[in-house]
């Protein structure tokens, strides 16, 4: 699929066989939605600005698919806001619905855990990893920052990379991984018990001042994470890619299930194991919206 449709894609999800991309970059638009079938595009939502109802600064979105609405935190305004998905597909004056959060909370990554209920990472100065929250207040925290003994050093101090967390399925059970860490932090939700996750190569972060490993993206399946893999490069290097080459199988154990190397980076991915599909957002030269098949684990 052409990204001159959509610009550049930031994130994307898929239900059956209806896709929806955010434009991060967008100047007007944020939402593009597809028919996976046909590849032709079925219409879009959600209009940037700084009016009470548009996004002024769009997050991450999640998809609330049993009830087809879409959740965004808009920087700006410091709140989320919800899109009924086809009412705003048939609406150009739709105005989506504002769900207010405490405002001196940063919602960054985050889940819905019930209708009234979030959860998203910790941005304040302790070493509490997620935090949930409602409308008014932060309700609990859960888990603890993974103690590195061997950090990143960026100009003679110690960085701690923003995270992403992700939620089991079905489960009480949450993924974080280190934006420049190559960790994965599986947490559970009722104890708080933690199993940490190495990636393979195991360099130094102290001997390799301007290199890092790094997983970004997770997706979480029933039995697997899919975690999205950036191998040994340097920042200092204009010509090396910041973007995944390889999705990692991860499961809820910790245990590593396979590497799947890519021929073309990817900025965002979406594992479909239904199909034997991964749909991902390509950092090649056209940024193609692209799949590959899926190999049987």
């Amino acid at each position: 699929m052409n990204p001159h449709f959509y610009g550049k894609g930031y994130q994307f999800d898929i239900s059956s066989d209806t896709l929806i991309i955010l434009d991060g970059y967008a100047i007007d638009t944020l939402f593009h939605v597809y028919d996976l079938k046909t590849n032709k595009i079925i219409g879009k939502f959600g209009n940037i600005g700084d009016a009470p109802f548009q996004v002024g600064s769009p997050g991450p979105f999640y998809w609330k698919k049993n009830s087809n609405r879409i959740i965004i935190p808009d920087y700006v305004s410091l709140n989320l806001k919800e899109f009924e998905v086809n009412k705003a597909l048939k609406n150009d004056a739709y105005k989506p619905a504002i769900i207010n959060h405490p405002q001196d909370l940063s919602v960054v990554f985050f889940q819905p855990l019930n209708d009234s209920t979030f959860i998203t990472r910790q941005l304040d100065q302790t070493d509490d990893l997620l935090v949930t929250f409602n409308q008014n207040k932060v309700l609990d925290t859960l888990g603890k920052w993974f103690d590195n003994k061997d950090p990143i050093i960026l100009f003679d101090k110690f960085q701690q990379y923003y995270y992403i967390n992700n939620k089991h399925p079905s489960q009480n059970r949450f993924v974080a991984s280190y934006f420049s860490y190559d960790i994965i932090q599986i947490v559970d939700g009722e104890t708080g018990e933690t199993i940490i996750v190495q990636g393979p190569d195991k360099i130094s972060y102290r001997d390799n001042k301007d290199e890092f490993l790094a997983y970004r993206w997770t997706q979480t399946t029933e039995d697997y994470i899919y975690a999205s893999y950036i191998g040994e490069f340097a920042n200092s290097d204009p010509n090396a890619t910041q973007y995944a080459q390889e999705i990692h199988v991860i499961s809820w154990e910790g245990e590593h299930i396979a590497k799947l190397e890519l021929d073309v980076p990817i900025r965002y991915s979406h594992v479909n194991e239904k199909e034997g599909l991964i749909y991902a957002l390509a950092d090649d030269e056209n940024g193609n919206f692209v799949k590959f098949e899926l190999p049987e684990l």
